[in-house]
């Protein structure tokens, strides 16, 4: 996305209404990834448009105690690595000033979502954004970043964190686990006491990540939506079953 300068108030406008922007990303994609990155994301985005018609997955629910994940020590994966936490489209714009990947144009929808209150944690490789997750610390920001209902609603000293996405050429080496602290120690910084979040059953490398922090899940719900509308049922929980009488 980029800032349209109207002699007013500035106003964010999406690829949607900009198809040149569209063709933008699409020349980026392919200079950096190739044409298989760009057929992976114009893949991903058939399947965004599909999953509005019908989505079916098996989710683990989890929580995770931030006083002990803080403890856990993460070495950079790289030279070259740096973590920055965005709360605001002005602070994108700061670091894309300063020469790093813009996240409102790379990945359409995030102006939207730190409107709502959302919270980016990226990682950059360079000044290349290699992954990114979002943190809510309210019931008014939860929607853009995780719609499931575990837990119902959020009280004081309790997050959330969803849409965690590591760019395909980054991936495996490590950059989404050091991603995830600098959430860990920004929600640390604002009191938060636990964190919350939703990951596929097949997320493996997910897994991994949030469990080494401490992170244990709690129950496996299936996550269903037809025609916009989602419905959620428990599968099983982690707990055993009771023995009988």
């Amino acid at each position: 996305m980029r800032r349209q300068n109207s002699g007013t108030a500035p106003q964010w406008v999406t690829p949607h209404n900009r198809p040149a922007d569209v063709l933008s990303r699409a020349a980026g994609l392919i200079s950096r990834e190739g044409p298989g990155g760009f057929l992976r994301a114009a893949g991903r985005f058939l399947t965004t448009l599909g999953r509005r018609i019908y989505w079916s997955r098996e989710v683990r629910f989890y929580h995770l105690s931030i006083e002990k994940a803080s403890t856990v020590t993460v070495t950079a994966p790289c030279d070259n690595v740096s973590l920055h936490v965005i709360e605001s489209s002005g602070q994108a714009l700061d670091l894309a000033a300063r020469g790093f990947e813009n996240i409102l144009e790379a990945l359409p929808g995030s102006g939207r979502k730190l409107e709502r209150g959302a919270v980016a944690a990226c990682a950059f490789v360079g000044h290349e954004l290699a992954s990114i997750d979002w943190m809510a610390l309210s019931d008014e920001a939860r929607p853009a970043v995780d719609g499931t209902p575990y837990p119902p609603r959020l009280v004081d000293g309790e997050a959330c964190t969803g849409g965690a996405y590591t760019m395909p050429r980054f991936r495996r080496r490590g950059i989404g686990e050091y991603r995830f602290s600098a959430e860990v120690q920004y929600l640390r910084a604002r009191g938060c006491h636990v964190c919350y979040n939703t990951i596929a059953v097949w997320n493996i490398p997910s897994q991994r990540c949030v469990e080494r922090y401490g992170a244990t899940f709690d129950v496996v719900f299936q996550h269903r939506r037809l025609l916009g509308r989602d419905s959620f049922r428990t599968v099983r929980t982690s707990a055993p079953p009771p023995s009988p009488p």
